[in-house]
């Protein structure tokens, strides 16, 4: 969203229709539902992010709950990675149990 529109909002300011930015292509349930994905996995990495950076920069009182906060943000993010690119799901699986110790 942009200053609170939604992109249907904005893109009739602009005077085009998704199927002027998508062509020819219907937009697919499936098409839909990755899109919306890959917005969520952009998000929790972003969380992620922000749960390391409070756990050794600015909140040391609460290192074991920003700690906890980004196991369940990393387990979230291996799943939704796991759907998106299950290709590359036993790489990723296997360094991320070499570099965070096995967090599932």
């Amino acid at each position: 969203m942009s200053q609170g529109c939604t992109q249907d909002e904005v893109l009739r300011a602009m005077g085009l229709t998704w199927k002027n930015i998508l062509g020819e292509r219907p937009s697919t349930p499936e098409l839909s539902q990755r899109l919306k994905d890959e917005r969520r996995l952009r998000q929790l990495e972003e969380r992620e992010r922000e749960c390391i950076v409070n756990q050794y920069f600015y909140d040391q009182k609460r290192f074991r709950y920003w700690r906890k906060a980004e196991e369940g943000v990393r387990r979230e993010l291996m799943t939704l990675r796991n759907r998106l690119y299950p290709e590359d799901q036993v790489l990723r699986e296997t360094r991320e149990a070499e570099f965070f110790g096995g967090v599932k």
